[in-house]
């Protein structure tokens, strides 16, 4: 895990690909898929004095609601990428922190 975040209760971990948009033949689809496709499963261990450890599997159904919502976003994403709309500005990404402009003046 390389990242958790016990405020909004998720964890992510970085993975490395040879390439985002190769895919790879899946049996269970009968057909092309990402590598996240066809790498679904986590064998996740815990740092505990005696260890948990678990398999877990990601439901294609999670799939379909991250691709709503990246649908959903994506106007605005395409309309901030070619520079029609202003990005809303977070002050933590590396974006906001690369634009950060100072004060004219000082109060």
């Amino acid at each position: 895990m390389d990242n958790i975040n016990h405020q909004n209760k998720f964890f992510s971990d970085l993975k490395t690909t040879q390439d985002l948009h190769k895919r790879f033949w899946s049996e269970k689809y009968d057909g092309w898929v990402s590598f996240v496709e066809a790498t679904t499963y986590i064998v996740a261990v815990t740092k505990e004095s005696t260890p948990n450890k678990a398999v877990l599997h990601f439901d294609e159904s999670r799939f379909d609601f991250e691709y709503e919502f990246l649908e959903m976003k994506m106007k605005r994403i395409l309309k901030v990428k070619s520079g029609e709309f202003e990005p809303i500005r977070c002050e933590k990404c590396d974006y906001c922190r690369s634009t950060k402009k100072s004060p004219t003046r000082w109060k």
